[in-house]
């Protein structure tokens, strides 16, 4: 009978599955590259300047931030489905370095 995975183990499970993610929808060459707009996220300016998704100036009234999604502006010939979905990481990883 199998014994269930500890928390380490799925812990190092998550984390090893986050880097061939991001490994396969930023490539080799970005993938490990600083999550930054000069960085990682160099080829989706486009993308975050369209205003499709925006990380609003106020936080809410727990002091979380607060992303917006435009959806009428959601599918845009200017970028990929892949430039979009890597504009969401970024200010997803933005967002998890603001302090709450």
């Amino acid at each position: 009978q199998q014994l269930p995975l500890s928390l380490q183990q799925l812990a190092a499970k998550r984390l090893a599955a986050h880097w061939q993610y991001r490994l396969q929808l930023f490539g080799p060459l970005k993938c490990f590259l600083p999550m930054t707009l000069t960085g990682a996220a160099s080829d989706d300016l486009v993308a975050l300047s369209e205003g499709f998704i925006n990380l609003l100036p106020k936080k809410d009234s727990n002091g979380r931030r607060i992303i917006y999604f435009n959806v009428s502006q959601m599918y845009s010939k200017n970028r990929s489905r892949e430039s979009t979905i890597r504009a969401f990481w970024y200010l997803l990883h933005i967002i998890s370095q603001d302090p709450i």
